[in-house]
């Protein structure tokens, strides 16, 4: 509690300073905003989302007791204010000609359902703008959330695990070329990571020795008169990541060379009219656990049987998203729709009963594909906002046989499935400040 509280002051403190100003008269600014958020959530049946219920990500599989009931079904509800947030945007005296800003941001979710109500860090990163160029350096959204097209949904979820999701510190250069920005960026995993024999762990990420490695193109042309707005862009990138750097063999251990790479790929389209908006994202990716993506990757064979030396293969999926909202001042309506399917590993399996890891894979369930469509509606006047939203995600688990085991085709896949459904009715009120 002392922790929490002292890292809320820090937070504040900065807002209370009076502006500093340097020998060459420019000035420090700083300026304190957020909202204070309340979620009411109602399931019908239980789910897989982490902070009490908060992140909605699936339904829970069915898990019949002796009678044949499932234990998972039977309606849930939660009342939590932790999404709040504080944010203090800086700017700073320039520096080697560029305009230099940053931002401090934190809220109460936590980082583990252990910490739930305690502060974490959302975004801390420095910038510096030029005239047709802009370095970040620090924690901010991934590239694969896209700043320039993401789901405007009520839940926090944001559309996870469909739309890809994360925080992540990174050094990100751009550069614009007319209507054209061109960016580079260099990605590590903090509280997101990457899944493997050790658990979730950025381990895996930071023995590569080499960062995530992403591009992006965009064009952006707005009409100031008529109130209209189009983006659209590409986003590309690598990852490769080392599950293990030693295997026990009995009693021996001996070190071992393993990796996976995986690469992503991302389309979008950003259409604002004056009356209503619409987005669209379709997404290629492998191994983005980290994302949390319904993906992972497998081993698909073993290499040397004296060191136990493994060789993997990345999950893929495939992600469409579309979300489309009105544009009124007061009165909002939106709707998003959005799946995501497993396409199974991108190489064959010796073994397809052989170890796989990510998310939406463990011993008791494995996911082959999510479906999620969630209307809603905004009411906002001034700094006051209430919503309500309906989101029915769908789920589709591998069916196991009658000694518990889900049976896979030579490409990871389950071969039977089943499928199961959450309804959620999310209510919400914000106060920004």
């Amino acid at each position: 509690m002392k922790r929490n509280f002292f890292w809320m002051l820090l937070l504040l403190l900065p807002a209370l300073l009076p502006a500093q100003q340097d020998p060459q008269g420019q000035k420090f600014g700083i300026t304190l905003s957020g909202y204070v958020k309340s979620d009411f959530m109602l399931d019908s049946r239980q789910t897989f989302a982490p902070r009490e219920g908060h992140f909605l990500l699936w339904p829970m599989p069915i898990a019949a007791d002796e009678f044949g009931e499932d234990l998972n079904a039977g309606w849930n509800t939660n009342f939590l204010p932790v999404q709040s947030q504080l944010s203090v945007k800086i700017t700073a005296p320039d520096v080697c000609g560029a305009k230099v800003s940053g931002v401090l941001e934190g809220d109460f979710f936590g980082t583990t359902n252990a910490d739930v109500n305690l502060l974490r860090l959302r975004h801390a990163y420095s910038k510096l703008n030029w005239e047709r160029s802009e370095v970040l350096v620090g924690q901010f959204w991934h590239p694969l959330f896209n700043t320039a097209c993401f789901p405007a949904t009520v839940s926090f979820n944001t559309g996870a695990p469909i739309s890809p999701f994360s925080r992540d510190p990174q050094i990100r250069a751009s550069y614009f070329l007319g209507k054209l920005r061109f960016t580079a960026s260099a990605v590590e995993q903090r509280d997101y990571p990457s899944y493997g024999p050790a658990g979730g762990t950025s381990t895996y990420l930071r023995n590569a020795g080499i960062p995530e490695l992403y591009g992006e193109i965009v064009f952006s042309e707005k009409n100031n008169t008529n109130n209209t707005a189009f983006t659209s862009g590409i986003i590309f990138g690598t990852k490769t990541i080392v599950p293990r750097t030693e295997s026990k063999m009995g009693t021996k251990t001996y070190k071992v060379n393993e990796s996976v790479s995986s690469l992503a790929a991302s389309a979008f389209v950003n259409l604002k009219l004056a009356p209503v908006t619409i987005k669209f994202t379709g997404a290629y990716g492998e191994n983005l656990a980290d994302v949390l993506s319904i993906s992972g990757y497998a081993v698909t064979g073993v290499t040397d049987t004296l060191t136990g030396a493994r060789t993997y293969a990345p999950t893929a999926s495939m992600i469409l998203w579309t979300d489309i909202h009105t544009n009124g001042p007061t009165w909002q309506g939106g709707l998003y729709a959005g799946i995501n399917r497993n396409l199974g590993t991108t190489e064959v399996m010796a073994n397809p009963q052989a170890d796989m890891y990510g998310l939406g894979y463990n011993n008791k369930y494995e996911i082959a594909e999510i479906l999620r469509i969630a209307p809603r509606l905004i009411y906002q006047q001034g700094r006051y906002r209430v919503a309500a939203e309906l989101e029915y995600t769908r789920a589709s688990f591998g069916t196991p046989n009658t000694a518990g085991v889900i049976l896979r085709d030579n490409h990871g896949l389950p071969l039977k499935t089943y499928e199961v459904e959450n309804l959620r009715l999310l209510l919400a009120a914000y106060l920004f400040f």
